[in-house]
């Protein structure tokens, strides 16, 4: 919570690694909505994306936290995969 605290996309919502397994139906209710997973490094958002894939949802991208999107509190960087 720490890392989201810290800065996050507008709208973001917060499921962290440790908890995934638990919160993500409950917070994440559509299986086909867009899933922009990113954190810090990649490492942690590498492994969400291939649980919230493994737990059923369809439209998941890997998305790391420095993006170089126009967002409020977003960094650069260049990276992003998706999963299908």
């Amino acid at each position: 919570m720490e890392e989201y605290n810290e800065g996050h996309i507008p709208n973001a919502i917060s499921v962290p690694l440790e908890t995934i397994e638990n919160e993500a139906e409950a917070k994440l209710k559509n299986k086909d909505d867009l899933i922009l997973v990113y954190c810090r490094s990649g490492r942690r958002s590498r492994e969400a994306a291939l649980k919230l894939i493994e737990k059923g949802y369809t439209n998941v991208i890997d998305f790391w936290w420095n993006t170089g999107l126009e967002c409020g509190n977003c960094e650069n960087n260049k990276r992003k995969k998706k999963y299908k």
